[in-house]
């Protein structure tokens, strides 16, 4: 139980980090202009995915109180 915990935190932190060193390196190489656009879709794009995924896992979740058997 515990393993899984802090396994879990490491592939966070792991997944950090790579985004953090794929920022730095790489990202400053991307000929993205700086417009309003652009920077709404960095600032709100994440959030927006995450947020459609949700939504969608939620419309998939069994309801436990249903009585389909």
């Amino acid at each position: 139980m515990m393993n899984d915990k802090i396994g879990f935190i490491l592939k966070v932190i792991g997944a950090s980090a790579l985004v953090s060193i794929f920022i730095k390196f790489i990202g400053p190489k991307l000929l993205i202009s700086a417009t309003p656009t652009n920077a709404l879709i960095a600032v709100l794009g994440v959030p927006l995915v995450v947020a459609i995924a949700l939504i969608g896992r939620g419309f998939q979740r069994n309801d436990p109180s249903s009585t389909n058997y």
